[in-house]
């Protein structure tokens, strides 16, 4: 009997849990997607800043301008002040691949992936992609170490490429994927401790 050396290989590569994300949605409760990351994982926080007293602040504060002088409008106007810092957002590179059964391992969860960004049903299209009221969205299992839970994440785009290679069904045997999310609000530092565990 001949082992097939590449459904090996695959299985290898799919059991590293280093490689494995777990995907869950609100909409979607008991239904779990399991992926593999095809490229790293890039999280990018940012805080802005600007200056510190700006053009209006010059023209329209002359109480300002007599008890500061002008030295120190100018020199406020050469500060930076934090005024805010952003939602993160993220993108992850992920594949759906077929050992078993294509179907149940390719297109069902892509095709719930896709799912994902849009509102749950045709019926109330004012409707969020995640329950936005109660704060729910989407939770991530990434690898070993990283966890983010629902309460945190939104789903924002997610984009499908199928493979042309089929199986005898007549079903890709590999989906590659690309979803996007986004923070509900701007993190701590003290949420981003608790994303890695």
């Amino acid at each position: 009997m001949a082992v097939d050396v590449n459904k090996l290989w695959l299985k290898q590569f799919m059991d590293n849990v280093d490689y494995r994300v777990d995907l869950t949605h609100a909409y979607f409760p008991g239904e779990t997607l399991f992926c593999y990351l095809t490229s790293p994982v890039i999280l990018t926080t940012r805080s802005d800043w600007g200056p510190m007293a700006t053009q209006p602040f010059a023209d329209k504060s002359g109480i300002a301008q007599m008890t500061v002088g002008k030295s120190s409008l100018v020199w406020l106007a050469t500060e930076q002040a934090w005024t805010g810092t952003q939602p993160i957002s993220f993108s992850l590179s992920v594949a759906f691949i077929a050992l078993e059964n294509a179907f149940d391992e390719v297109v069902e969860p892509s095709r719930t992936l896709l799912k994902y960004p849009l509102p749950p049903d045709i019926t109330d299209p004012i409707k969020p992609p995640a329950k936005v009221k109660e704060g729910i969205g989407c939770s991530i299992f990434i690898g070993t170490n990283i966890y983010i839970p629902e309460t945190d994440l939104y789903p924002v785009d997610a984009q499908v490429t199928f493979s042309m290679v089929k199986d005898k069904t007549g079903n890709p045997i590999r989906s590659d994927a690309v979803v996007s999310f986004v923070t509900q609000r701007a993190m701590s530092a003290d949420d981003i401790d608790v994303w890695f565990g």
